[in-house]
């Protein structure tokens, strides 16, 4: 097993180059850490590199160059019976044991490749529990409380309850575009629920309403809010992908933050927004 002090050696010294190849290298990486379960396809992985990348021999043929710099630099050779490009991306991956629906080989970011990512400060750290990881991890701070308040905590999780009528009753619509289809909005914290203690999950001024693209985006730290309640974009949010998805860098909050905002959306800058390109 290759430490995380040795892929932090290898991917600081990789980083002083700027060749294209080199660059393309970095973007897959930081996508399969950034990928559900550090699971990514090669199809995406050429995608992350260029957005006309669209054949998944690209990821092969550049990943593998990459992983082989890497290898290089810590005189490793991964201990696989593979030939080609393929056997050099099992220095930073595992190929995971399904293929998918194209047939392309799929892969899992190694442990240590991804916590020297986040020790060398190159990507944002992330969370990817679900909401029931949040909740099994909340349990013996819910169960000391009153049963209406742990219903009340347990319900904010997911955007429901008092806390989501609390934001309708502020917002009166989506809080971006002011959307008034109330069935359709989702009541979204700034502060992460499981970062959250009862009061943080419950009250008001900790969440925002939003319309699904914009509670996505803003959950997964694509967009975040200045205190004047301009928005602000990731350098991880491509343009065709905003475009898409209907998110202008002119947007803002159609109300004004009240002093009771500002330290949760402080929070959401600087522990989720992700501001690493």
């Amino acid at each position: 097993m290759v430490s995380v002090e040795r892929y932090k050696a290898a991917l600081s010294e990789l980083a002083k180059e700027d060749s294209k190849l080199i660059q393309n290298g970095f973007a897959m990486l930081k996508a399969n850490y950034r990928s559900p379960g550090r699971l990514i396809s090669a199809t995406r992985l050429s995608l992350a590199a260029d957005e006309s990348y669209t054949a998944y021999g690209t990821a092969n043929i550049q990943y593998g160059y990459f992983a082989r710099r890497i290898a290089e630099l810590m005189d490793h050779t991964p201990d696989v019976v593979v030939e080609g490009d393929l056997r050099w991306t099992y220095t930073l991956c595992n190929a995971h044991a399904d293929k998918d629906r194209d047939g392309h080989f799929q892969w899992i970011l190694r442990p240590e490749v991804a916590t020297a990512l986040e020790q060398l400060g190159l990507v944002t750290k992330t969370n990817d529990a679900d909401a029931w990881d949040d909740l099994q991890a909340a349990e013996a701070d819910a169960l000391a409380l009153p049963i209406k308040d742990r219903i009340a905590y347990q319900k904010a999780r997911i955007g429901q309850g008092r806390f989501r009528d609390s934001l309708i009753s502020y917002w009166g619509g989506c809080a971006v575009t002011g959307c008034k289809v109330l069935e359709i909005l989702i009541a979204s914290h700034m502060k992460p629920w499981r970062d959250c203690d009862f009061y943080e999950a419950t009250t008001m001024p900790n969440g925002l309403l939003l319309l699904p693209n914009l509670d996505a985006a803003f959950d997964k730290g694509l967009i975040t809010f200045e205190d004047d309640g301009q928005i602000r974009l990731s350098p991880q949010l491509k343009s065709s992908t905003s475009e898409i998805l209907g998110i202008k860098g002119d947007m803002r909050l159609v109300k004004e933050l009240t002093d009771y905002h500002l330290p949760f959306l402080q929070y959401h800058r600087a522990e989720v927004f992700r501001s690493n390109p």
